[in-house]
């Protein structure tokens, strides 16, 4: 998710003037300037970030999940060109039907 942020431009005398905005309001990272709040995946992770402002961020990552491999589970790999959560791994269930998990 995108957040909005406002930037004032000003004319003064013919001139323009910029409001910068409040660093300890913002997150400045790739290009990309977010407000305090506002939550993104990183490009090319499979992670949502949230702005916590003063230039840093929180990350939250992919759930550990364990899965019964003697039963034939397994777990699919992380896909970063999916959406958070839908990119991390989810179990498998085994070819012969067999659905008993961990």
């Amino acid at each position: 998710m995108f957040g909005h942020l406002t930037i004032a431009v000003i004319f003064i005398g013919g001139g323009v003037a910029v409001a910068i905005p409040n660093p300890e309001e913002t997150c400045v990272t790739n290009g990309h300037i977010y407000e305090k709040g506002d939550k993104w995946q990183p490009l090319g992770e499979c992670a949502e970030a949230t702005c916590t402002g003063n230039n840093d961020y929180s990350k939250l990552g992919c759930p550990k999940i364990a899965v019964d491999k003697k039963a034939g589970w397994t777990l699919s790999k992380e896909d970063p060109s999916q959406s958070y959560p839908a990119c991390c791994p989810q179990p498998v269930p085994p070819k012969n039907g067999n659905k008993k998990s961990s």
